[in-house]
């Protein structure tokens, strides 16, 4: 089980009155041109990446990521923040506490198709990523990457 920890940053509302489901996550922030790539859902925007599957380690799952959202291989290059996200997810009906590391990374090539046809690659320019993407810690994610 996650507890949030005091010095991590946490996002979101936690319900009241649902049981909440814990999850590790891990998020990719590449950049190109001015402009940050995302991906883009029917539920929204996000940064590429995903829940980390047991026995994965945050580079396994992030390298596993986005070859099934966007076909890429990527070089992983720093961690830059971490943070807390609650959110509900209505695919899985449930409430989330979410942790997630947020990575620097670098587009290496096309290396498959990808697996998830309901996920576009698109490109936001900062202004967007900091309004657009669906998730506040997403957000301050690509913030804190841009001003370092």
């Amino acid at each position: 089980m996650i507890e949030p920890i005091d010095s991590i940053p946490t996002y979101g509302t936690p319900p009241t009155d649902f049981p909440i489901t814990h999850r590790k996550a891990v998020y990719a922030i590449i950049c190109a041109d001015g402009k940050i790539a995302a991906v883009q859902t029917p539920r929204g925007y996000f940064l590429p990446g995903g829940g980390i599957d047991p026995n994965e380690t945050d580079v396994q799952a992030l390298e596993r990521e986005l070859i099934e959202e966007l076909g890429w291989s990527i070089s992983i290059l720093n961690c830059i923040d971490s943070a807390y996200q609650y959110h509900y997810s209505e695919v899985q009906d449930k409430y989330f506490l979410t942790f997630a590391r947020f990575y620097r990374a670098a587009y290496v090539a096309i290396t498959s198709i990808p697996t998830e046809p309901d996920h576009t690659l698109v490109w936001l320019t900062p202004q967007e990523a900091q309004s657009q993407l669906r998730f506040e810690y997403m957000q301050l994610a690509v913030q804190k990457c841009l001003s370092e």
